[in-house]
């Protein structure tokens, strides 16, 4: 806090500090009977730099006192954080020059936050890169063949040929395991087309 205890500031969140009382521990520097001034936000700051893991900055205008508690955290050896913003946003201005000046580590999501709090010498397991399409990680000539395959439609095997750059017997050597992998399906004696993943019920198809 700002101020003394005997006086929650703001008033308008008296509610929430009195529940973070009952469960947990409202701190301050300043003795009762002082109303919060300059330099009891500032001693603010420094507690909050000190008594965290880390500082994230997540919107602060050029002069926020967000400022404060970053460059505390900074002199007390804590990692330092900024969300980045709309370029023609006001209170982007601190967290990208934070970002810029290499004062701060760009942070994307909560998952980063984790991975830079994490103490030293344990790991933290971030979430892999999800494929966006069915055909990532497929065999070079497997994607050849089913890339050359219209969206709409379908193909018989010498077109398919020709399309691919692959011979007949290529292509159907292909076109079997792509069918076997749920990528493609026969419509007729030598004509295959493109089979749609299915997804589940209510989930949308990637684009």
């Amino acid at each position: 806090m700002a101020g003394g205890l005997d006086g929650w500031y703001p008033r308008g969140n008296s509610r929430l500090l009195d529940q973070i009382a009952g469960e947990c521990v409202v701190v301050t520097e300043i003795p009762p009977g002082i109303r919060p001034t300059r330099q009891g936000f500032l001693a603010r700051n420094r507690l909050i730099a000190a008594l965290s893991g880390g500082t994230l900055v997540v919107e602060a205008a050029a002069r926020s006192g967000a400022l404060n508690t970053a460059s505390w955290s900074l002199r007390l050896g804590r990692p330092l954080m900024a969300v980045p913003g709309p370029i023609n946003s006001a209170l982007s201005e601190s967290p990208h020059r934070l970002i810029r000046d290499h004062e701060a580590a760009l942070v994307a999501d909560a998952n980063d936050a984790g991975a830079l709090l994490t103490p030293v010498g344990e790991h933290v397991e971030l979430p892999g890169v999800k494929a966006v399409r069915e055909l990532d990680g497929l065999d070079p000539e497997l994607a050849a063949v089913r890339e050359a395959m219209p969206s709409r439609g379908d193909i018989d095997l010498d077109s398919l040929s020709v399309a691919s750059g692959r011979s007949a017997a290529q292509c159907a050597a292909a076109l079997i395991r792509l069918d076997m992998r749920g990528l493609v399906q026969q419509t007729g004696p030598q004509h295959w087309r493109i089979r749609r993943p299915r997804h589940p019920a209510g989930a949308p198809a990637g684009g």
